[in-house]
């Protein structure tokens, strides 16, 4: 409505300024986690692994962390052993523990890839892990070397009837 009065009132106000344009179409935004990825660029559908690790991949970076199931297996995290930035990993290479009150667990790669990243938060505050194990409770961040892999991986209907037969 305001732009329909500008329009009219426009060139009266601003003669200087050229005749305005409607304004561009309102387009459909897709949330990103919902696109397919067409390509290591596009942001990926979060896969998992068998031994409970996720990856979510983003212009060739994936961002890794362990499931729902694994961390309410775990109980409250209270320690987090992380690698170094610049780790070189191969698939199924253990990277680093979580530690709970319960447990203890080795982490594993999902991809081969380089370490780009660690979740500094969790030194000070591991129980994110529990909080937000898919946002705030992040592991890593790693380079995809070979994107082929994240086809190796479970997407997530794949996975919720994995979790149930071995739960079984």
């Amino acid at each position: 409505m305001a732009w329909r009065a500008l329009r009219r009132v426009g060139p009266c106000l601003a003669p200087r300024c050229p005749r305005l344009s409607p304004p561009p179409p309102l387009l459909l935004r897709v949330p990103a986690a919902r696109r397919l990825a067409t390509s290591s660029l596009v942001l990926s559908a979060r896969k998992f692994t068998d031994k409970h690790e996720w990856i979510s991949v983003e212009n060739g970076i994936g961002t890794v962390g362990i499931s729902n199931f694994a961390q309410e297996a775990l109980g409250d995290v209270v320690y987090c052993s992380l690698p170094e930035v610049g780790t070189k990993l191969s698939k199924h290479d253990e990277f680093g523990a979580l530690e709970s009150v319960k447990a203890a667990s080795e982490l594993y790669s999902p991809l081969t890839g380089e370490v780009t990243a660690i979740n500094d938060a969790l030194a000070d505050n591991p129980g994110l892990v529990n909080k937000s194990c898919y946002q705030d409770g992040w592991l890593i961040k790693m380079t995809v070397e070979n994107p082929a892999e994240l086809d190796e991986l479970m997407n997530e209907d794949a996975y919720e009837k994995y979790i149930k037969s071995i739960e079984d």
